[in-house]
């Protein structure tokens, strides 16, 4: 009996388990017969479709840069003297010809009058000795003095005369001299600092302010060898002011023609509009073209998502629709994606959202749509 419920025992083992084999290869499902199976055609219908568009753009390289003054002056003396008074302060406005500096003119001034007196002195022995000139040709035409005599006259007068013209000369010296003791504004424009004070001696040649012109900018960047042999000057470029949150369009206005071998750059100047709150030294940067490029959008309303696959249905010849495989990009404007592959420019594709919105007839920057894509 045992052997008979063992070998029972086995027995059923093997058919359930033969039944579960059979169970997960499908034995208890529907078969489809084989044959071919016709795809299941969608057509477009009352869905609202777009046409990918062709957005031309130019690429930009940026580079950092500083606003400078073209024009920066150091205003120093002529002259040693002390520094009478500086009406100015750091920060101020000045005009042309405006007082700056004023330096103590009491040596000066007594120049002017010692040159003053010898000249005085000049003049009246020239005229004295040109009176006795006019007597003593009366006394050479009666013959009571020799040619030689009266020669000898005429050369002291001239030499007395030629004391009056260096006299003058060294009274135009010492008012000149005495100009330099009241420094003016050379033009119009800021002062920067002052370094110098009521009282400080002045020298000739140190610096006593510094002033700059804040109507002529300019913005000065190192830009890479292979860029800059791009620009030329007069070309305009995108200018943006970080601290003003400001965009303006300057103009090349030189291009050092040196290289700096550490950084391999070339030092381009930009200049760019009078702005009130531009001042010298703010941080900016240049946008400088490096070419064209194409960028293709398409609607987000378009685009299906399955996990992490991105699909959209294309709107084929009698409005089938073609599920396509996309990928798309990261930049998105006017509820419209970049697409990378997957489309081309005057593609249709359906959608199944609200419509974007239309693009605009003029873009920013420069970019424009194109409207008939390249063969």
């Amino acid at each position: 009996m045992k052997a008979i419920r063992k070998t029972v025992t086995i027995l059923v083992a093997v058919g359930a388990l033969a039944v579960v084999m059979f169970w997960m290869s499908g034995g208890f499902e529907h078969k489809i017969e084989p044959g071919k199976i016709e795809p299941e055609t969608r057509r477009v219908g009352d869905l609202p479709t777009e046409k990918i568009h062709a957005i031309v753009e130019m690429e930009t390289a940026e580079v950092v840069g500083t606003l400078r003054a073209q024009r920066r002056t150091d205003v120093s003396a002529k002259i040693m003297a002390a520094i009478a008074d500086i009406p100015v302060k750091a920060g101020e406005k000045v005009k042309k010809g405006q007082v700056l500096v004023r330096l103590d003119d009491r040596d000066m001034q007594a120049r002017v009058e010692q040159a003053k007196k010898a000249l005085e002195a000049a003049q009246a022995q020239a005229k004295q000795l040109g009176d006795d000139l006019k007597r003593y040709a009366e006394v050479l035409k009666a013959g009571a003095m020799t040619k030689q005599q009266y020669d000898q006259q005429e050369a002291a007068y001239k030499v007395a005369q030629a004391h009056v013209e260096r006299a003058q000369q060294a009274v135009r010296e010492a008012e000149v001299a005495l100009s330099y003791t009241v420094i003016e504004a050379p033009t119009d424009g800021v002062v920067v600092d002052k370094h110098a004070d009521k009282g400080d001696t002045a020298s000739p040649g140190q610096p006593l302010l510094t002033l700059y012109d804040p109507s002529q900018l300019r913005l000065e960047a190192p830009v890479r060898e292979s860029l800059a042999t791009t620009l030329h000057v007069g070309d305009p470029l995108r200018v943006k002011i970080e601290a003003l949150d400001l965009e303006v369009e300057g103009r090349v206005d030189e291009i050092v023609p040196q290289a700096e071998a550490a950084s391999r750059s070339v030092l381009v100047k930009v200049a760019v509009p009078k702005h009130p709150r531009m001042v010298e030294g703010q941080f900016g940067r240049l946008s400088i073209p490096t070419g064209q490029r194409r960028r293709l959008c398409m609607p987000l309303s378009a685009v299906i998502r399955m996990g992490q696959l991105t699909f959209c249905d294309a709107v084929t010849t009698g409005g089938v629709l073609e599920r396509r495989p996309i990928k798309l990009g990261e930049h998105s404007e006017f509820g419209r994606i970049e697409v990378i592959s997957g489309l081309k420019a005057g593609d249709v594709v359906a959608l199944y959202g609200p419509p974007p919105e239309a693009i605009p007839e003029k873009l920013p920057g420069g970019r424009y749509v194109e409207e008939e894509p390249k063969p």
